[in-house]
């Protein structure tokens, strides 16, 4: 009897399963032929143009650090030109600072190019995804 009952149990559970599917593909065909999903083309161009406003933000950003950069520097060096003048000996302070703005210069100009390339990445993965999507619908037009 309990061999039964669990039979039927995993029956109702599996019917159920496939109910669910046949479902969810009917939903699924229903949105494809009601053209509810946004076509490849204009879900290309919102992520051309995500990727676009990305760089944007980017550029604005590695424009706003380089300037605090610069600001930040200033009022270093002036401070220690105001210790070097009280404190002669010193001098090896000019080199550590021009040393650690350097570095700092360097590390900032890096991420922005690493940045700038990822973004280029990325817009030559749309393109090429836009021409493969182009090219399928062309050659779903011939057929």
């Amino acid at each position: 009897m309990f061999v039964k009952h669990a039979i039927s149990l995993v029956d109702k559970r599996c019917q159920s399963k496939f109910n669910h599917e046949a479902l969810h593909i009917k939903f699924i065909d229903h949105a494809l032929r009601s053209n509810v999903w946004m076509d490849t083309e204009s879900l290309l161009k919102n992520k051309l143009a995500e990727s676009k406003r990305i760089a944007d933000a980017a550029s604005t950003f590695f424009r706003r650090r380089f300037i605090l950069w610069a600001i930040r520097w200033t009022i270093g060096f002036g401070v220690i030109a105001v210790v070097i003048y009280y404190l002669p000996n010193w001098l090896w302070l000019w080199y550590t600072g021009v040393a650690i703005a350097g570095l700092s210069l360097v590390s900032m100009i890096a991420g922005r190019f690493m940045i700038q390339r990822k973004v280029a990445n990325i817009n030559k993965s749309i393109e090429d995804a836009r021409i493969a999507s182009d090219d399928l619908d062309a050659e779903s037009e011939e057929a």
